[in-house]
Protein backbone atom coordinates (compact mmCIF):
# COMPACT_ATOMS: atom_id res chain seq x y z
CA UNK A 1 0.00 0.00 0.00
CA UNK A 2 2.76 2.84 0.60
CA UNK A 3 4.59 1.48 -2.44
CA UNK A 4 2.08 2.06 -4.14
CA UNK A 5 1.18 5.44 -2.59
CA UNK A 6 4.88 6.41 -3.25
CA UNK A 7 4.45 5.21 -6.59
CA UNK A 8 1.62 7.25 -7.44
CA UNK A 9 2.89 10.55 -5.56
CA UNK A 10 6.30 10.07 -7.81
CA UNK A 11 4.07 9.88 -11.14
CA UNK A 12 2.09 13.00 -10.21
CA UNK A 13 5.12 15.07 -9.44
CA UNK A 14 6.51 13.64 -12.43
CA UNK A 15 3.61 14.84 -14.61
CA UNK A 16 3.24 18.13 -12.96
CA UNK A 17 6.97 18.75 -14.23
CA UNK A 18 6.30 17.74 -17.47
CA UNK A 19 3.51 19.99 -17.83
CA UNK A 20 4.39 23.22 -15.83
CA UNK A 21 5.02 25.51 -18.52
CA UNK A 22 2.38 28.06 -19.29
CA UNK A 23 3.52 29.43 -22.28
CA UNK A 24 3.51 33.05 -22.77
CA UNK A 25 1.97 36.03 -21.14
CA UNK A 26 -0.97 37.76 -22.59
CA UNK A 27 -2.75 40.72 -21.73
CA UNK A 28 -5.32 41.49 -23.93
CA UNK A 29 -8.32 40.24 -25.16
CA UNK A 30 -10.68 39.02 -27.81
CA UNK A 31 -13.59 41.23 -28.68
CA UNK A 32 -16.45 38.45 -29.36
CA UNK A 33 -18.60 41.38 -31.08
CA UNK A 34 -16.11 41.95 -34.07
CA UNK A 35 -15.94 37.94 -34.85
CA UNK A 36 -17.98 36.84 -38.11
CA UNK A 37 -21.50 35.66 -37.51
CA UNK A 38 -22.02 32.97 -37.49
CA UNK A 39 -20.07 31.13 -34.42
CA UNK A 40 -21.83 28.16 -33.49
CA UNK A 41 -20.61 25.19 -35.00
CA UNK A 42 -23.74 23.16 -36.52
CA UNK A 43 -24.75 20.17 -35.12
CA UNK A 44 -27.52 17.89 -35.41
CA UNK A 45 -30.57 18.86 -34.65
CA UNK A 46 -30.01 22.52 -34.44
CA UNK A 47 -31.58 25.06 -35.22
CA UNK A 48 -30.05 28.80 -34.74
CA UNK A 49 -27.64 30.23 -37.83
CA UNK A 50 -24.41 28.06 -37.28
CA UNK A 51 -21.24 27.69 -39.20
CA UNK A 52 -20.43 24.31 -40.81
CA UNK A 53 -17.29 22.35 -40.27
CA UNK A 54 -16.13 23.10 -43.82
CA UNK A 55 -16.72 26.59 -43.27
CA UNK A 56 -14.16 27.06 -40.42
CA UNK A 57 -11.70 24.51 -42.01
CA UNK A 58 -11.68 26.76 -44.90
CA UNK A 59 -10.81 30.12 -42.91
CA UNK A 60 -8.37 27.99 -40.69
CA UNK A 61 -6.59 26.71 -43.57
CA UNK A 62 -6.67 29.65 -45.61
CA UNK A 63 -3.54 30.87 -47.78
CA UNK A 64 -3.50 34.27 -46.01
CA UNK A 65 -4.59 34.14 -42.00
CA UNK A 66 -3.78 36.70 -39.55
CA UNK A 67 -3.51 37.07 -36.06
CA UNK A 68 -6.20 40.32 -34.81
CA UNK A 69 -6.09 39.47 -30.79
CA UNK A 70 -4.92 37.23 -28.65
CA UNK A 71 -6.18 36.72 -24.96
CA UNK A 72 -5.20 34.14 -22.06
CA UNK A 73 -6.87 31.01 -21.46
CA UNK A 74 -8.56 30.31 -17.63
CA UNK A 75 -7.17 26.93 -17.23
CA UNK A 76 -4.68 24.43 -18.37
CA UNK A 77 -0.95 24.50 -18.07
CA UNK A 78 0.89 23.71 -21.16
CA UNK A 79 0.87 27.13 -23.22
CA UNK A 80 -2.79 27.11 -24.69
CA UNK A 81 -4.06 30.84 -25.74
CA UNK A 82 -6.79 32.25 -27.57
CA UNK A 83 -6.37 33.67 -30.58
CA UNK A 84 -8.99 35.67 -32.87
CA UNK A 85 -7.46 34.84 -36.71
CA UNK A 86 -8.75 36.55 -39.96
CA UNK A 87 -8.39 35.14 -43.43
CA UNK A 88 -7.83 37.32 -46.65
CA UNK A 89 -11.93 37.51 -46.79
CA UNK A 90 -12.20 39.60 -43.77
CA UNK A 91 -13.80 36.34 -42.22
CA UNK A 92 -12.77 36.55 -38.37
CA UNK A 93 -12.73 33.21 -35.97
CA UNK A 94 -11.56 33.12 -32.15
CA UNK A 95 -9.92 30.00 -31.86
CA UNK A 96 -7.41 27.82 -29.17
CA UNK A 97 -3.87 27.97 -29.78
CA UNK A 98 -0.69 25.81 -29.25
CA UNK A 99 2.66 26.32 -30.29
CA UNK A 100 4.94 23.68 -31.35
CA UNK A 101 7.09 25.15 -28.65
CA UNK A 102 4.31 23.86 -25.84
CA UNK A 103 5.05 20.28 -26.61
CA UNK A 104 6.45 18.30 -24.14
CA UNK A 105 6.88 14.61 -23.46
CA UNK A 106 3.33 13.72 -21.65
CA UNK A 107 0.99 16.73 -24.03
CA UNK A 108 1.47 17.05 -27.27
CA UNK A 109 -0.87 19.66 -29.38
CA UNK A 110 -0.33 17.85 -32.44
CA UNK A 111 -2.53 15.29 -30.74
CA UNK A 112 -5.11 17.63 -31.15
CA UNK A 113 -5.10 17.39 -34.82
CA UNK A 114 -5.52 13.60 -34.94
CA UNK A 115 -8.01 13.58 -32.62
CA UNK A 116 -9.68 15.74 -35.03
CA UNK A 117 -8.77 13.77 -38.31
CA UNK A 118 -9.75 10.48 -36.24
CA UNK A 119 -13.67 11.25 -35.55
CA UNK A 120 -14.26 11.68 -39.29
CA UNK A 121 -13.11 8.17 -40.08
CA UNK A 122 -16.79 7.26 -38.42
CA UNK A 123 -18.93 10.58 -37.78
CA UNK A 124 -21.14 12.79 -39.98
CA UNK A 125 -19.89 16.48 -39.61
CA UNK A 126 -22.76 17.22 -37.29
CA UNK A 127 -21.93 14.69 -35.32
CA UNK A 128 -18.60 15.13 -34.14
CA UNK A 129 -17.37 16.22 -30.41
CA UNK A 130 -14.03 17.65 -31.16
CA UNK A 131 -13.90 20.90 -32.88
CA UNK A 132 -11.91 21.82 -35.85
CA UNK A 133 -8.35 21.39 -35.57
CA UNK A 134 -6.14 22.76 -38.24
CA UNK A 135 -2.45 23.67 -38.40
CA UNK A 136 -1.04 26.84 -38.91
CA UNK A 137 2.48 28.30 -39.56
CA UNK A 138 2.45 32.32 -38.60
CA UNK A 139 5.41 34.56 -39.84
CA UNK A 140 8.01 34.83 -36.76
CA UNK A 141 7.79 38.72 -36.90
CA UNK A 142 3.85 38.37 -37.44
CA UNK A 143 3.99 36.04 -34.28
CA UNK A 144 6.16 37.98 -32.01
CA UNK A 145 4.38 41.23 -32.70
CA UNK A 146 0.74 39.88 -31.58
CA UNK A 147 1.45 37.38 -29.57
CA UNK A 148 4.97 36.57 -28.15
CA UNK A 149 8.52 38.67 -28.38
CA UNK A 150 10.52 35.97 -27.46
CA UNK A 151 8.97 33.00 -29.97
CA UNK A 152 11.45 31.05 -31.78
CA UNK A 153 10.23 29.97 -35.67
CA UNK A 154 9.93 25.90 -35.97
CA UNK A 155 13.47 24.47 -37.02
CA UNK A 156 13.95 24.31 -40.22
CA UNK A 157 11.67 27.09 -41.16
CA UNK A 158 10.92 30.89 -40.51
CA UNK A 159 7.51 30.43 -39.21
CA UNK A 160 5.73 29.57 -35.60
CA UNK A 161 4.00 26.36 -36.24
CA UNK A 162 1.00 25.22 -34.30
CA UNK A 163 -2.56 23.92 -34.17
CA UNK A 164 -5.84 26.40 -34.04
CA UNK A 165 -8.57 24.86 -32.21
CA UNK A 166 -11.99 26.18 -33.17
CA UNK A 167 -13.73 28.12 -30.35
CA UNK A 168 -16.90 27.19 -29.18
CA UNK A 169 -18.37 30.86 -28.53
CA UNK A 170 -21.49 30.88 -26.41
CA UNK A 171 -20.92 26.47 -25.30
CA UNK A 172 -21.06 26.13 -21.41
CA UNK A 173 -18.27 25.15 -19.11
CA UNK A 174 -19.26 21.42 -17.16
CA UNK A 175 -19.08 23.70 -13.62
CA UNK A 176 -21.50 26.49 -15.23
CA UNK A 177 -24.01 23.64 -16.45
CA UNK A 178 -24.11 22.13 -12.97
CA UNK A 179 -25.20 25.44 -11.39
CA UNK A 180 -27.99 25.57 -13.74
CA UNK A 181 -29.08 22.13 -12.95
CA UNK A 182 -28.10 21.09 -16.49
CA UNK A 183 -25.88 18.11 -15.04
CA UNK A 184 -25.34 16.24 -11.85
CA UNK A 185 -22.93 17.84 -9.20
CA UNK A 186 -20.46 15.22 -7.42
CA UNK A 187 -18.15 15.65 -4.65
CA UNK A 188 -15.44 15.80 -6.78
CA UNK A 189 -15.67 18.94 -9.10
CA UNK A 190 -13.21 17.36 -10.98
CA UNK A 191 -15.11 14.34 -12.29
CA UNK A 192 -16.78 14.18 -15.30
CA UNK A 193 -19.50 12.19 -14.01
CA UNK A 194 -21.38 12.53 -17.79
CA UNK A 195 -21.98 8.50 -17.68
CA UNK A 196 -24.94 6.97 -15.30
CA UNK A 197 -26.78 3.97 -16.18
CA UNK A 198 -30.01 5.35 -15.43
CA UNK A 199 -29.29 8.65 -17.13
CA UNK A 200 -27.93 6.96 -20.75
CA UNK A 201 -30.97 4.94 -20.27
CA UNK A 202 -33.80 7.76 -19.61
CA UNK A 203 -32.33 10.17 -22.24
CA UNK A 204 -33.81 11.48 -24.98
CA UNK A 205 -32.26 9.91 -28.34
CA UNK A 206 -30.73 13.34 -29.32
CA UNK A 207 -28.70 12.91 -26.03
CA UNK A 208 -28.17 9.59 -25.89
CA UNK A 209 -26.40 9.73 -29.22
CA UNK A 210 -24.33 12.58 -28.27
CA UNK A 211 -23.32 10.89 -25.01
CA UNK A 212 -22.56 7.27 -26.51
CA UNK A 213 -20.24 9.18 -29.29
CA UNK A 214 -18.13 11.23 -26.90
CA UNK A 215 -17.56 8.33 -24.93
CA UNK A 216 -16.48 6.44 -28.06
CA UNK A 217 -14.42 9.26 -29.66
CA UNK A 218 -12.55 9.50 -25.73
CA UNK A 219 -12.02 5.73 -25.67
CA UNK A 220 -10.55 5.24 -29.11
CA UNK A 221 -8.48 8.59 -29.28
CA UNK A 222 -7.51 7.21 -25.53
CA UNK A 223 -7.98 10.78 -23.68
CA UNK A 224 -5.63 10.73 -20.75
CA UNK A 225 -6.57 13.84 -19.04
CA UNK A 226 -11.02 13.31 -19.54
CA UNK A 227 -11.62 15.99 -16.36
CA UNK A 228 -14.78 18.17 -15.82
CA UNK A 229 -12.48 20.96 -17.57
CA UNK A 230 -11.89 19.60 -20.56
CA UNK A 231 -15.46 19.29 -22.06
CA UNK A 232 -18.21 21.94 -22.43
CA UNK A 233 -21.77 21.94 -24.38
CA UNK A 234 -24.25 23.57 -26.57
CA UNK A 235 -27.75 24.03 -25.24
CA UNK A 236 -30.90 23.63 -27.18
CA UNK A 237 -30.13 21.12 -28.47
CA UNK A 238 -28.01 19.69 -25.35
CA UNK A 239 -24.66 18.60 -27.11
CA UNK A 240 -21.41 17.42 -25.42
CA UNK A 241 -17.78 18.61 -26.76
CA UNK A 242 -14.24 17.24 -25.92
CA UNK A 243 -11.92 20.42 -26.17
CA UNK A 244 -8.62 19.09 -25.40
CA UNK A 245 -7.08 15.95 -26.81
CA UNK A 246 -4.10 16.87 -26.27
CA UNK A 247 -2.74 13.76 -23.53
CA UNK A 248 -4.00 10.73 -26.06
CA UNK A 249 -2.95 7.77 -28.05
CA UNK A 250 0.05 7.03 -26.59
CA UNK A 251 0.88 9.62 -23.33
CA UNK A 252 0.90 9.28 -19.68
CA UNK A 253 -2.19 9.53 -18.22
CA UNK A 254 -3.29 12.48 -15.39
CA UNK A 255 -2.91 10.73 -12.28
CA UNK A 256 -6.22 12.22 -11.22
CA UNK A 257 -8.00 9.75 -13.38
CA UNK A 258 -7.48 7.01 -11.38
CA UNK A 259 -9.92 9.10 -8.91
CA UNK A 260 -12.71 10.03 -10.94
CA UNK A 261 -14.62 8.98 -14.10
CA UNK A 262 -12.78 8.00 -16.83
CA UNK A 263 -13.79 8.42 -20.31
CA UNK A 264 -11.13 6.78 -22.19
CA UNK A 265 -12.80 3.36 -20.86
CA UNK A 266 -16.12 2.37 -22.70
CA UNK A 267 -18.75 2.58 -20.53
CA UNK A 268 -21.99 3.21 -22.27
CA UNK A 269 -23.73 -0.01 -23.21
CA UNK A 270 -24.32 0.71 -26.84
CA UNK A 271 -24.10 3.13 -29.76
CA UNK A 272 -25.79 4.12 -32.64
CA UNK A 273 -26.29 1.75 -35.32
CA UNK A 274 -25.16 4.15 -38.33
CA UNK A 275 -22.04 4.30 -36.62
CA UNK A 276 -21.29 1.54 -35.38
CA UNK A 277 -21.91 -0.18 -39.06
CA UNK A 278 -19.07 2.17 -39.90
CA UNK A 279 -16.73 0.88 -37.20
CA UNK A 280 -17.77 -2.24 -38.45
CA UNK A 281 -16.37 -1.72 -42.12
CA UNK A 282 -12.76 0.04 -40.84
CA UNK A 283 -10.06 -1.69 -41.47
CA UNK A 284 -6.02 -1.34 -40.59
CA UNK A 285 -5.57 0.55 -44.00
CA UNK A 286 -8.09 2.99 -43.14
CA UNK A 287 -6.28 4.30 -40.28
CA UNK A 288 -3.20 5.04 -42.17
CA UNK A 289 -4.61 8.03 -43.29
CA UNK A 290 -3.97 9.35 -40.26
CA UNK A 291 -0.40 8.87 -40.79
CA UNK A 292 -0.26 11.99 -42.72
CA UNK A 293 -2.84 14.23 -41.63
CA UNK A 294 -2.17 17.55 -43.12
CA UNK A 295 0.87 18.99 -44.92
CA UNK A 296 2.04 22.55 -44.99
CA UNK A 297 4.64 23.75 -48.39
CA UNK A 298 6.56 27.06 -48.67
CA UNK A 299 4.76 28.78 -51.91
CA UNK A 300 6.32 32.22 -51.76
CA UNK A 301 7.49 33.63 -48.95
CA UNK A 302 4.63 31.50 -46.73
CA UNK A 303 3.25 28.13 -45.84
CA UNK A 304 0.34 27.02 -47.35
CA UNK A 305 -1.66 23.84 -47.15
CA UNK A 306 -1.13 21.40 -49.56
CA UNK A 307 -2.40 18.39 -50.33
CA UNK A 308 -0.58 15.06 -47.61
CA UNK A 309 1.74 13.69 -49.28
CA UNK A 310 3.57 9.78 -47.89
CA UNK A 311 4.95 10.23 -44.23
CA UNK A 312 8.53 12.02 -44.56
CA UNK A 313 9.22 10.11 -41.37
CA UNK A 314 6.58 7.35 -39.64
CA UNK A 315 8.39 7.85 -36.39
CA UNK A 316 7.75 11.14 -35.70
CA UNK A 317 4.67 13.46 -35.26
CA UNK A 318 6.12 16.63 -36.66
CA UNK A 319 8.34 16.77 -40.08
CA UNK A 320 10.01 18.93 -41.44
CA UNK A 321 11.84 18.72 -44.63
CA UNK A 322 13.08 21.29 -47.34
CA UNK A 323 10.15 23.74 -47.32
CA UNK A 324 7.82 21.08 -46.27
CA UNK A 325 5.56 21.01 -42.98
CA UNK A 326 4.02 17.70 -42.11
CA UNK A 327 1.86 16.38 -39.28
CA UNK A 328 0.52 13.05 -38.33
CA UNK A 329 0.39 10.03 -36.05
CA UNK A 330 3.50 7.46 -36.14
CA UNK A 331 3.03 3.97 -36.86
CA UNK A 332 3.26 2.67 -33.34
CA UNK A 333 0.19 5.41 -32.48
CA UNK A 334 -1.32 3.89 -35.38
CA UNK A 335 -0.82 0.04 -34.00
CA UNK A 336 -1.98 0.99 -30.33
CA UNK A 337 -5.21 3.15 -32.30
CA UNK A 338 -5.89 -0.35 -34.68
CA UNK A 339 -6.06 -2.70 -31.26
CA UNK A 340 -8.68 0.04 -29.82
CA UNK A 341 -10.60 0.00 -33.29
CA UNK A 342 -10.21 -4.09 -32.82
CA UNK A 343 -11.45 -4.20 -29.45
CA UNK A 344 -14.82 -2.36 -30.18
CA UNK A 345 -15.11 -3.97 -33.46
CA UNK A 346 -14.89 -7.13 -31.50
CA UNK A 347 -17.56 -6.06 -28.77
CA UNK A 348 -20.04 -5.64 -31.36
CA UNK A 349 -19.44 -8.94 -32.71
CA UNK A 350 -20.03 -10.62 -29.79
CA UNK A 351 -23.25 -8.18 -28.60
CA UNK A 352 -20.95 -6.81 -25.19
CA UNK A 353 -21.77 -3.39 -27.16
CA UNK A 354 -25.28 -3.07 -28.92
CA UNK A 355 -26.62 -0.50 -31.17
CA UNK A 356 -29.87 1.48 -31.02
Amino acid sequence: MVVALLLLVAIGFYWWFVMRDRGPVVEGEIDEPLLTEPTRLCVRGGRRPCRSVDSVEQVLSAPILTIEQAEATSGGMQGAISLAVEDGQGTRLRTKWRSHQSASIVNTPVKELAAYGLQALFLEPEDQVIPPVVGACFEVEHYRAEVDPAADALEGTDCVYGFLAYWLVGSATIYAAREDGLLPRPEDIRDPQLYSAERFRDADPATRRNLAILNLVTHLVNNGDAHAGQFVLYEEPLRLFVIDNSIAFQSIANPVMTQIQDLSELMVPSIPADVADRLRGLQRADLDALASLEELARVGGAFEHVEPGEPIDPDERIRVTGDRIQAGLTTADLDDLWDRFEGVQERLASGALGTF
